[in-house]
Order: C-alpha cells, then structure tokens, then sequence
C-alpha cells in the first residue's frame, strides 16, 4: 500500500513522538486531549462569609434518586423534573459573593452535579453522556450562576480547578458515568466539605474498576482520571506525587503494601467507563 506524503509526514511524527517520551507522556498529545494545566502552587480562594445554602430541596431529590452506591433512577428523577427546575433557579439567585470559600466550593459541586442530572434528562433513554451531541455537552454555556451562564466545562476549570486548587473535587464532580466517583445521596456542605470528599476518594478507590494491585509486577492499575489530573493530584510535587496521593485514600491492604514498595511500584490506567450511571427503567 502506498502513502501519501502527508501519511508519510504523520507516520514521522508518531515516530517521534513515541521515540520522545511515552504516548501518554506526549505533550503534543496531552495538549490535545487532556484537561488544562492549572498552576497548583498559587493559593486557592480564601474568603469569609455565609457558610450555608438553601439546599434541603436539593438533598430531598437526591435520597428519593438516588442509591446508596450512587446509581441515579433517571426515570423516576425525570418524573421529578420540577423540583430540579427549582433547585437550579434556587442556586442561580444565589450571591456567590457573599458566601465563604467553603460554602462557594460546596455551592459549585453541587450545582454542576444537579446540571448533569438536568443535561440528561433533555435525552430519555441515553447510554452514556457522549451520546450527547458535543455542541450541547460540556462545553454549552446554559448554565446559570452568579449572573451569567456557564458551560459545564467553564464551572469545572475556569472556577473551580483554577480557584480552589483542591484536587479532592475530582472526586466530588459526577459526570453521570460509571467510571465518575458516585453520586452522594446528600448535598456537599461546608462546614462537611473536606471529609465529604475525603470519603468520596475512599469510596471511589474501593471499587476494583478504579483501582488494582498487582504484587508479582508491582503495578497499581488506577482510574484513568487520575492520569488526565496528573497535575493537580502532584499538588507541585512533581513525577510520582499523584502515587502517594492515591495511596492515601486506597484501601488500607493495598496502600500498606505498595507503600512498602513505593520506589518500584509502577502506575497503569484502567479504561474510564462512560456507561450511564443509573437507569431508565421505570421505578
């Protein structure tokens, strides 16, 4: 089979690039396909003020919805649209302003958790939230807080990564997928905020499809989350911080013997699984 010039070019350059360094390791292709970089060693927003929001209806909606190991009913919630109709236009009226740093963090989880939930239910019956066109994904600016619209990738980077600068939100932010960590069954709150993740991080590395130890190859397979964040799970510490970020929220078996290991200890990436992360059957 004969190449063009511009296959030959591509084949070069794939060459290069895998000569380089590794494919995952590229920044050619990091830059392309991974989450922005946000600096980590600038300090995150610190701010006084209200500490609380009006979240009752909001956490009324989660226990009728939602499991306790975070599968989401979408059948009976699109039954219930209403009230997240008014959860919604509750967090829109609210004066970000004037809430503390932890209150502000809490409000923003919470709220692009309860826009996914409404994302999805504009498509009955979906598999996985890439079914949904891309023009009204991620990237759709229909969102309203703090006097202006949003798009869900803008809440979670522009706001949120560059302004808290807390890698335990990753852990918090459910994309309705499996592979995303679960949805609570109650609101984040601030005076809760830190060991609501924390527990979060706990809960996501429980499960076998997030997390792996293979002794005999010293390999702990993780999330493939943990790759596309790289930088903020390193916190500024450089190659292999984001293993000791892990082990310190894995199970405790695990992380024991792996830490005792630590300097050989290989990391691979499990496949992110973008299956929806409840049903559509009728309740």
């Amino acid at each position: 089979m004969n190449l063009s010039a511009a296959a030959k070019l591509a084949v070069l350059l794939c060459a290069v690039i895998a000569s380089a360094c590794s494919f995952r390791d590229s920044w050619l292709i990091r830059s392309a396909f991974y989450p922005e970089v946000v600096e980590s060693n600038a300090p995150g927003v610190q701010r006084e003020g209200l500490d609380s929001v009006d979240d009752n209806a909001y956490g009324a909606l989660l226990l009728r919805h939602v499991a306790e190991d975070g599968a989401v009913n979408y059948a009976a919630l699109k039954a219930d649209e209403a009230q997240l109709d008014r959860v919604l236009a509750s967090y829109a009226a609210v004066e970000v302003s004037a809430l503390s740093s932890e209150a502000e963090l809490a409000l923003l989880i919470n709220a692009y958790n309860a826009f996914t939930l409404k994302l999805m239910l504009g498509y009955p019956q979906v598999r996985s939230i890439q079914d949904i066109p891309a023009a009204r994904r991620w990237k759709d600016q229909r969102w309203q807080l703090a006097g202006r619209r949003w798009s869900l990738d803008a809440i979670e980077h522009q706001w949120i990564r560059a302004q808290h600068r807390q890698p335990l939100i990753h852990f918090g932010l459910v994309c309705a997928s499996r592979g995303c960590p679960p949805l609570r069954r109650e609101p984040y709150r601030a005076r809760a905020l830190r060991a609501q993740l924390q527990d979060q991080a706990r809960r996501f590395f429980a499960r076998e499809s997030n997390l792996r130890w293979n002794a005999e190859r010293q390999t702990l397979s993780v999330s493939e989350l943990i790759d596309w964040f790289r930088d903020d799970f390193r916190g500024g510490g450089g190659p292999g911080a984001e293993l000791r970020f892990v082990l310190g929220y894995a199970p405790p078996a695990i992380a024991s013997e792996a830490q005792a290991n630590i300097d050989s200890v290989r990391l691979a990436y499990l496949p992110y699984d973008w299956q929806l992360n409840g049903s559509w059957r009728q309740p």
